[in-house]
């Protein structure tokens, strides 16, 4: 009896070591069933992974193998090197999403130019390339509008007149497709800071109010008005602009960015430093 219930033991045992061994094997099975090939071909986002962990980073290998073509799988696995400030890892990557899908990705490249490595030459050559692969469309890489980050770029290389026409071209497009109460209002901003930088304190004062009417608690709108109120002599509007800057900002609402710094961001300390000048002339 006892050598019989030794020999089930042992049987079983075998049993269950084989159950294992396969199911390892099949773990480690390299080769894809149908459907896992046809995952890896229309994959591109990878919400079940957190962004540039190993797991997201094996999963997209492997798609690669299968797909060397597809420009998502390329794109995404160069952004995790870009959010952790890593170019020359990054670089490669983004080149191939760009090669092989250049309608989808290159006007993308081109914010990163702009957002990240403030290269605003090669940022507007992709944006011009992207006009040229897309006539008559209006593309919005990242959610903004390539004619309004065209304006950024020509602000910040100070072509003043070339980025005026781009963020009026931008705003009149978007207020016909969408409504001027939709309107984002840093295109007054920025439209605002280029009249400023003219001289043209009038004008800057008109543009940044429509703003303000737009969205009334915005603190960097509110800094801009009241400098331009300064120079034009409106002391009491300025004092009454840089208050409310002042307190919409302790409250948060002024524009910052994930991973880099935004254009002409505001600080608490450049809203104090204007508020001191104005009751320094009271």
């Amino acid at each position: 009896m006892e050598r019989l219930l030794s020999c089930c033991l042992s049987l079983l045992a075998f049993l269950l070591l084989t159950s294992c061994m396969q199911q390892k094997a099949t773990l480690y099975k390299k080769e894809f069933a149908q459907e896992d090939l046809d995952f890896f071909k229309k994959c591109r986002w990878f919400g079940a992974y957190y962004q540039g962990t190993a797991a997201e980073h094996y999963v997209i290998k492997e798609g690669i193998k299968w797909n060397p073509e597809k420009a998502s799988l390329w794109r995404e696995m160069g952004i995790a090197f870009l959010k952790r400030g890593l170019p020359a890892d990054y670089y490669p990557y983004y080149q191939k999403a760009v090669k092989y899908d250049a309608v989808e990705w290159q006007g993308w490249r081109g914010y990163i130019y702009l957002y990240f490595y403030r290269d605003y030459e090669r940022a507007i050559q992709d944006f011009n390339a992207t006009d040229t692969l897309t006539p008559n469309f209006v593309d919005h890489p990242q959610a903004l509008s390539v004619d309004y980050m065209r304006g950024i770029c020509y602000l910040k290389l100070n072509q003043i007149e070339k980025a005026l026409s781009y963020f009026d071209k931008h705003i009149k497009d978007e207020t016909e497709t969408v409504g001027e109460d939709y309107l984002s209002t840093y295109a007054f901003l920025y439209k605002g800071i280029c009249h400023f930088k003219k001289g043209e304190t009038k004008q800057a004062i008109e543009i940044l109010e429509s703003g303000h009417k737009i969205h009334d608690q915005n603190a960097d709108i509110l800094l801009w008005l009241a400098k331009s109120y300064i120079k034009n002599g409106e002391k009491n509007k300025a004092l009454s602009s840089i208050k409310l800057s002042k307190s919409l900002f302790k409250e948060g609402y002024f524009h910052s960015r994930n991973y880099t710094e935004d254009f002409f961001q505001s600080y608490l300390i450049d809203i104090e430093k204007v508020e001191k000048d104005i009751f320094a002339t009271i």
